[in-house]
């Protein structure tokens, strides 16, 4: 990916980006990895994990690696109010890949026991559902 963008960027060409980085949605990505493994194991839970958030030091060197110079890299927390869908939408959108590796009437009992963990951890005292959304962005500059 990061070739790719190299190669499509002009001479001195601006890549800047946002995407989630290390401890993104942690309550979320912890509770979903410990209701899969309670039935199909920690390895195949962490098998059934699609997320990679890297920390700037790793983002940096990959960059660098490819030929950039890197401006800008920051690492901020963005806690984010749940939307429509609340805790149970984000779940079951969110945590299919998870829920696909379980099989049967597990993958029901998944879903419902992750809904009640995240509900008492992401439920604020001010009203709504709020989820560790952790952001990084990068400015970088082909050379």
């Amino acid at each position: 990916m990061f070739t790719g963008v190299y190669n499509a960027l002009k001479p001195s060409g601006t890549f800047v980006f946002e995407m989630g980085g290390m401890g993104n949605c942690g309550e979320m990505r912890s509770t979903l990895l410990a209701v899969t493994s309670r039935r199909i194991g920690i390895e195949k839970a962490r098998e059934a994990d699609p997320w990679f958030f890297p920390d700037e030091i790793w983002m940096a060197k990959m960059l660098e690696e490819t030929g950039f110079k890197v401006e800008k890299i920051e690492r901020e927390y963005r806690p984010t109010k749940a939307d429509v869908g609340g805790i149970e939408g984000w779940v079951k959108l969110m945590g299919k890949q998870f829920f696909d590796a379980v099989e049967g009437k597990d993958r029901e009992e998944c879903e419902r026991e992750a809904c009640d963990i995240l509900q008492s951890v992401c439920a604020s005292p001010g009203g709504g559902n709020w989820i560790g959304y952790v952001r990084l962005r990068a400015v970088a500059r082909k050379i």
